[in-house]
């Protein structure tokens, strides 16, 4: 799983272009480190939105696990959401234009268009239940996303309650539903506390701490702080290294790559494809950041997951 994000920095000397990569490194189903503060009483929707990823992005790779018929399986796929700029609903399925690809164990590959009679969301073909899981996937992920960048305008399902419950279990996600392939179907796929269970807020994470998704907004809301969002910071420091006045774009680079800290993720600069058997990537979402404050507003919402 791959997000990438396109930056404008406003300097005396212009504008410079920057791109921020994160990627899941696979640490475990039970890992939040890779944000730097997911306190769930000061920074609530960060501790929402990592728990639910995680639960999500199991549920992505579960269903992935399930994907073939009586005559072959999935072994590689990928798929690439990208938001459209004149659609602002994040709860309709055409919040994202998506692409996707399928490798099977015959050699053979299917992509999206050769079969004008295959649905994408909530159908009955086998790719269909990954391709839902990893569309609310990919939504948690963008809002994500925008409260870490601290663009608190852009569609996001992690700033008020209505928005926070479609997070926890949309009610368009066939997954989802009672006697749904992650909800109690006789062919549901194993170990269901990794897509259908958070920790409690402040636990240990054990197995007796978790509670079900559909459980988790009455037992946890009440404990966690307010939802919210606020403006991007970005700490910087100049490197010495090079006896040599630097320009701008060689300065934001140089910081990007030595120590940025960047609010409450853990960025970094990437290149190279991941090494994922199923790809979820989500780049594209360009900001502006004005030098004064260096808060980060939308240039485009054109966003790829």
């Amino acid at each position: 799983m791959e997000a990438t994000v396109k930056c404008g920095i406003i300097t005396d000397d212009g504008l410079i272009n920057i791109s921020l990569a994160i990627v899941d490194a696979s640490h475990g189903d039970r890992d939040y480190g890779y944000v730097v503060n997911d306190d769930y009483r000061t920074h609530a929707s960060v501790w929402w939105g990592t728990r639910l990823l995680n639960a999500y992005w199991n549920g992505v790779m579960s269903a992935a696990s399930q994907m073939g018929d009586s005559e072959g399986y999935v072994i590689r796929a990928g798929l690439t959401f990208t938001t459209k700029p004149s659609e602002e609903d994040i709860l309709t399925d055409a919040f994202f234009d998506l692409y996707w690809w399928m490798s099977n164990d015959d050699s053979t590959i299917m992509n999206k268009g050769m079969d004008k009679n295959l649905s994408d969301y909530n159908s009955k073909w086998y790719g269909s239940p990954t391709l839902t899981e990893a569309l609310h996937c990919a939504k948690i992920l963008y809002s994500l996303l925008a409260l870490d960048l601290g663009n608190c305008r852009l569609p996001n399902l992690l700033l008020n309650d209505d928005g926070l419950r479609y997070a926890i279990i949309a009610p368009d996600d066939s997954n989802r539903v009672r006697g749904g392939l992650l909800n109690g179907s006789s062919v549901q796929p194993v170990g269901p506390d990794r897509y259908n269970e958070i920790p409690s807020p402040g636990g240990d994470g054990t197995d007796e701490d978790r509670v079900e998704l559909k459980e988790s907004y009455d037992l946890f809301r009440p404990r966690t702080g307010p939802l919210g969002c606020s403006n991007a910071t970005i700490v910087t420091q100049y490197l010495c290294s090079v006896p040599q006045q630097k320009g701008w774009g060689v300065l934001i680079f140089s910081i990007l790559v030595a120590d940025l800290v960047f609010l409450q993720a853990a960025w970094k600069i990437l290149t190279g494809p991941s090494s994922h058997a199923l790809e979820l990537r989500i780049r594209g979402a360009e900001f502006l950041v004005t030098r004064a404050d260096l808060h980060v507003i939308p240039l485009t919402t054109q966003e790829t997951l």
